[in-house]
Order: structure tokens, then sequence, then C-alpha cells
């Protein structure tokens, strides 16, 4: 009894507009607090292809905490954290998904198209500061060992990440070029070499790694 009414404080608390500032605190620190509940903590864990509703987690949610459905602030509060919750679990399974397509350069337009993007996206750039080496810029042929693929047939170096890997590394070469161009430039150097691509791909793993442990939300 005194657990329940603990946590049931708890929650009050938490949702309260008076507590915290911004929605993002509120919403960790309620995550953080149903993640206790045995009954409740399903909408903290991501699981493949599960994903809750709002309104009915709300109901179970007061139900199980005991919460006074009358009070329109606490209720709403609660709401809008589960909807975040249940975002995350969207996106995670939007995250699988793109992960177990397989990359095919040569029949996937779509996968080519991506490829092409991450190509000139670097070599925009190169032009632009003429810092990177001729072989990329003046290439009529695509050799993806400058871009740090293993070889130039990268779809092993997809495996792992399917087409995850792909749309990761062209959005940081399109939100973020000048940083990636830095990298891509600083990755060759002799000393402390590693291949770009490769890397981007193996971090994009250990981010999805942290998501699924619930490490990052």
């Amino acid at each position: 009894m005194y657990g329940l009414l603990k946590g049931n404080r708890e929650i009050i608390r938490i949702c309260s507009t008076e507590r915290f500032r911004t929605n993002s605190i509120m919403i960790s620190a309620f995550a953080s607090e149903i993640s206790r509940s045995t009954r409740l903590q399903r909408y903290t864990k991501l699981v493949e292809n599960e994903i809750f509703l709002t309104d009915y987690a709300l109901e179970h949610v007061i139900a199980v905490k005991n919460l006074d459905i009358n009070d329109k602030q606490l209720v709403e509060n609660v709401a809008l954290c589960l909807d975040a919750l249940r975002l995350v679990h969207v996106v995670f399974n939007k995250i699988l998904y793109l992960r177990s397509q397989a990359f095919d350069l040569s029949e996937n337009g779509d996968h080519s198209l991506l490829m092409d993007i991450l190509w000139i996206n670097l070599v925009t750039v190169g032009e632009s500061t003429q810092q990177f080496n001729s072989q990329l810029t003046d290439s009529t042929t695509r050799d993806w060992k400058l871009l740090g693929f293993q070889s130039n047939e990268p779809t092993t170096d997809f495996r792992g990440m399917g087409i995850l890997g792909l749309h990761q590394l062209v959005y940081f070469t399109t939100k973020r070029p000048a940083s990636a161009f830095k990298i891509l430039t600083g990755s060759k150097k002799s000393v402390g070499y590693f291949p770009f691509a490769v890397t981007g791909i193996n971090i994009t793993q250990f981010v999805l790694s942290l998501l699924a442990e619930a490490r990052l939300h």
C-alpha cells in the first residue's frame, strides 16, 4: 500500500505544471517512474512490432496509480508523456524495418539514388574547399573505397544494418556536410586511419543497441 501511494504521489509530482519547465524533462522523469512498475514498464520497453495506443495506456496508468480523473491538468500531462513514449515505439519499429531491408545497389533504384546522393554530398564539399583528392572530384566512375567502404561493392558493408546504415550516412552528409567532409579527410591520414563509411555504419549499430536498451529515452 505504501509503495502504491508513493508511486501515486510521484506521478502527481512529475506531471504537475509547476514541477518542470520543459516537457522533455517531465517525459523523461515520467518514463523513469513508470519503468519501476512491473504493470506499467511495458510502455518504456521497446519491443519489435509492439506499439501501444495512448488512450488505452492512459486508462491503464490512471487505474494502476489510482489517479484523480477529474484533475484535468494531471491527466493531460500523463497523456502527453505516454504519447511521447508511443512515438519512441513508432520510430524504433521504423528503424528496425529499415535495418531489415537488404541493400542492393544493382537492382534497387532507390538504393542507387541514395548512394549517388552520398557521393555528391561529399564531392560538392570537396570541390568547394579544393581540399580533397582529385581521385574523388575527377572520377567518372565511383570508387566507393574512397568514401571508406571496404570495396567497390558496398553490399557486404551494409549487411548488418541494411538500408538503415545508408540512410544514416546520407542524412549526416546532407545535414552536416562540412563536418562529414572534415571527418572523411581526417580518416585518410596515415596516423589514426579509419574507414569513414564503415565506421558510420558501426556507429549506427551502436546507437541502435543503446536505443533498444532504453538508454537514450
